[in-house]
């Protein structure tokens, strides 16, 4: 499940995830009960507010369909497909994705344009069983990822 909050508001929240596990569908819910986004088939792996702009929300599904919303969550429009995991706090229209290469191999890919066209920015992969954790510098020239990832019998940074 994923969530993020308006203001920095525990009361003002929108939050996604999915109702099943071997066909699982999406849901999407805000704190008032607007904008319900149901019964698309897969699962959802990001949900995020823009911190310039409070009505523009993004959303991934399936790990690969970016959803944008620029009325709070209420209403969706299909961008691209885009894996997003992470919304810039300081620019909306930057997002990262991780995105499969090969045998379960990851890339780290950025776009700017808020999904419409991606390049590649880390060409160090990660495989599938692992979780980013991006950290941003607040002149947005430099993008830190710690990638924590799981191998038989060990762990690995």
């Amino acid at each position: 499940m994923y969530y993020d909050f308006w203001e920095k508001n525990p009361c003002k929240f929108i939050f996604c995830g999915s109702n099943g596990y071997i066909d699982p569908n999406t849901f999407i819910v805000r704190f008032d009960g607007l904008g319900h986004f149901y019964n698309f088939p897969g699962w959802i792996s990001l949900v995020q507010i823009s911190r310039q702009d409070d009505s523009l929300v993004y959303c991934t599904l399936g790990n690969r369909i970016l959803f944008k919303s620029t009325n709070g969550g209420i209403r969706w429009n299909t961008i691209s497909n885009f894996n997003a995991l992470s919304l810039n706090p300081f620019n909306d229209n930057v997002l990262f994705a991780s995105e499969m290469i090969s045998n379960g191999m990851r890339n780290l890919f950025k776009t700017t344009d808020g999904g419409l066209t991606k390049i590649l920015v880390d060409s160090i992969p990660t495989y599938d069983e692992h979780s980013d954790i991006l950290f941003y510098d607040k002149d947005s020239n430099y993008i830190y990822r710690v990638a924590y990832y799981y191998l038989q019998d060990r762990d690995v940074y």
